[in-house]
């Protein structure tokens, strides 16, 4: 389990550096990130929205938190898509959560989605 949460942290620490770098450079973006390593875990948080131009608007949140009793993922995506010839888009939206626990007591996924064209 440690080399997993090693491997995890690692990871996870390393993808809101480079998403904070590429949001900032946009007006239209909203970064968040924050993490956290200690002697019970680790954990790695971030948030990013991006609207364009066309009106396409674009949402993804992600949690990663590994510690003694196991380690769990969750993530929460979702866009829509502005109306007419220039955005490219339709006006569909989508939204999708899914998430992964394991522990001791055993393991588990989840996913979630919807559509609306």
């Amino acid at each position: 389990m440690r080399s997993t949460t090693r491997a995890l942290l690692g990871g996870a620490l390393a993808l809101p550096l480079v998403i904070a770098a590429a949001g900032a450079a946009s007006a239209d973006e909203y970064v968040s990130a924050t993490s956290y390593a200690g002697p019970d875990g680790a954990c790695v948080e971030y948030t990013y929205a991006h609207s364009d131009e066309y009106g396409n608007t674009y949402y993804t949140s992600v949690r990663l938190k590994a510690g003694p009793d196991g380690a769990s993922t969750t993530s929460t995506t979702s866009a829509a898509e502005g109306h007419g010839s220039e955005s490219g888009g339709d006006g569909s939206a989508w939204y999708a959560e899914s998430g992964s626990v394991a522990g001791p007591d055993g393991a588990y996924t989840y996913q979630i989605g919807a559509v609306s064209d």
